[in-house]
Formats: C-alpha cells, sequence, structure tokens
C-alpha cells in the first residue's frame, strides 16, 4: 500500500468516466495494491483534481413559502381572479418539471415556515407526511407569528445548501426561490465547480440573481416558472370564477386523493381549482359540461369501487 495518506471520508455517490479514465484508475490502484474500500476516496481527490467529471446529481432545495406566496400573484394574473387563491404545491409534479427525465440521485429538501400555516389543517399534514413517501426532506422551521421575514427559512436553506456542497462532489444544485438571501450560496457553489439552476417566477426573482454570474457562462442559469403554473399547482377556495361545478363525496375523494386530481387537469391543461364543503364534499370547479362528464364518468367508477369493497 502506498504511504499516501488518505484522510477525508467520501461520500455515497456514482460516477460516470469514459473507458480511458477507467483503464488508467485500474493501473493506479493496482501499481500501488490500494484496497477497493479506498477507492471512493482516491475517486474524490481526482475529482478535486478535474480529472473526473462532476458527478451531475441534483440536489434541489425549495424555499416553500417564497414559492407560495409569489405563486399566488402569477395565479391570481394568469387566472383572472380578483383576490390571490389559496395556492397549494404538488412537489412530486414540480420536481418532475425541473428534473425532466435528467438523473437527481441528490437530495430533495422543503423548507417552511411553520407560522405560515395559520391553523391546524389535518390535510396539510398528510400533505406534508406524503412529501416524506415521496422522499422529500420536509424542514419545518419555527418563525415569529408577528413578523412577516422569514429569515429563518433563508438561514436553514442556506447552512444545508452549503453542508451539500461541502461533503458532496460537484453535482448541480437547483434553487427554487427568489430571494436575494441565497445569492452568496449560489456563488460559492459556482466556484466550486457545482452548476446551478435558479427555479422561481419571473416577478419574484431579485435582480442580484439576473447578471451576477453570467460570468459562469453554462454552469449557471435562470428558468421561469410562469408557464408551467398548472402543472404543479392548485387551488382551495369557493372564490373560482368558473361556470361548472361538479360535487364529490368526500369518501371517494379519499380514495383517489386531490392530487392526482390535478392530473385531470393537467390534461385538460386546465389550472386545478376545488373547494371543501364542510369537509362531507369537495366541489370541483371546471370550465366546461364535457369536462364535468368526464369527472363524472370517474366518480361513478370510484363510488362502485368503493361500494364493491365495502
Amino acid at each position: 500500500m502506498s504511504n499516501r495518506k488518505l484522510s477525508s471520508k467520501s461520500t455515497r455517490h456514482t460516477k460516470e468516466v469514459d473507458e480511458w479514465s477507467i483503464r488508467e484508475l485500474c493501473k493506479f490502484l493496482e501499481s500501488r495494491n490500494i484496497r477497493y474500500e479506498d477507492l471512493k476516496i482516491i475517486i474524490n481527490e481526482e475529482i478535486r483534481r478535474g480529472k473526473i467529471p462532476f458527478t451531475g446529481e441534483i440536489s434541489l432545495l425549495v424555499d416553500h413559502s417564497n414559492l407560495l406566496e409569489q405563486g399566488k400573484e402569477i395565479v391570481k394574473r394568469y387566472e383572472n381572479v380578483v383576490e390571490k387563491p389559496n395556492l397549494y404545491v404538488d412537489y412530486e409534479q414540480l420536481r418532475k418539471t425541473i428534473i425532466k427525465g435528467r438523473k437527481s440521485g441528490g437530495s430533495a429538501e422543503i423548507f417552511c415556515s411553520q407560522h405560515s400555516q395559520k391553523q391546524y389543517d389535518k390535510r396539510l399534514d398528510r400533505l406534508w407526511n406524503k412529501r416524506r413517501d415521496q422522499g422529500f426532506v420536509v424542514n419545518l422551521i419555527k418563525q415569529n407569528p408577528n413578523s412577516t421575514r422569514e429569515k429563518k427559512v433563508d438561514t436553514t436553506l442556506v447552512m444545508h445548501g452549503m453542508k451539500i456542497l461541502k461533503e458532496r462532489d460537484p453535482g448541480i444544485l437547483v434553487i427554487v426561490a427568489g430571494d436575494s438571501d441565497y445569492v452568496p450560496l449560489v456563488e460559492h457553489a459556482l466556484e466550486k465547480g457545482w452548476k446551478v439552476e435558479i427555479w422561481f417566477w419571473s416577478s419574484g426573482l431579485s435582480r442580484e440573481y439576473k447578471p451576477e454570474f453570467s460570468k459562469f457562462g453554462k454552469n449557471y442559469s435562470l428558468h421561469f416558472l410562469d408557464e408551467k403554473y398548472k402543472k404543479f399547482t392548485y387551488a382551495r377556495g369557493p372564490e373560482s370564477p368558473r361556470e361548472f361545478t361538479f360535487k364529490i363525496k368526500h369518501e371517494c375523494v379519499e380514495i383517489l386523493e386531490e392530487e392526482p386530481l390535478l392530473q385531470l387537469f393537467v390534461k385538460w391543461d386546465v389550472f386545478g381549482w376545488w373547494h371543501w364543503i364542510n369537509n362531507d364534499h369537495l366541489l370541483v370547479y371546471v370550465n366546461t359540461e364535457k369536462q364535468k362528464e368526464e369527472l363524472a364518468r370517474l366518480f361513478k367508477l370510484i363510488e362502485e369501487y368503493k361500494n364493491l369493497n365495502s
């Protein structure tokens, strides 16, 4: 074994190297009688020297409150409603929208202030648990109820981001937020050889993101969510201006769940909007009689399934 000191601990990752690199690495290991358990440490060192490409793994960090509050303004404008809607995010669909078939592999974390939930919502609590089941890390951060600032969320997200940069090899850092407080994290990631993508609403993005990192070229990119809002957001509440409604029994919704219902609206290219009535029925707002008929057929099948299994 070589006297070369191997001190740092490696992190889990998958490396894509070309055939030449594999042959050279095998020769290197054989010539120095290096054990298999030391292989990851060697690979880490080679990456830092630029001899092996970065991982390409996507690490996703989302500022929930920032995404939601700015999203309400976007939906209000696009849906032409007077008041900002009570907006919800389907995070699995947001992740699919961002990744678009690319390798994920990294972590996916949501950061949310607890005081933004003004009252306990059993369905919302169930949605957070569903996020965890889908592989998201949900960070619920206590905030001062009298404060309108989300500084604890910002600080926690930056700390988690810095930890990722320290412990993992370069990949793609995706930040879903538009707050200028994340600019230092972006800059640090780019300097360490990461690619950085900012995904956010166009009207809520800090001006500091636009010209600041152009020197990093293709390693830095901005992506606007405005035209994609129907794919991953939906609203609850009675404010919808739509003409057609369809009432669904609570038990049927429990079987289908709300978010698969969203996918029906995605198919129609219509923003999902519904309203709970006394927790007994769900009133769904649609644009056409044909959409109403399709809902009726779907929930008739669900009702038959429920009766069959009762």
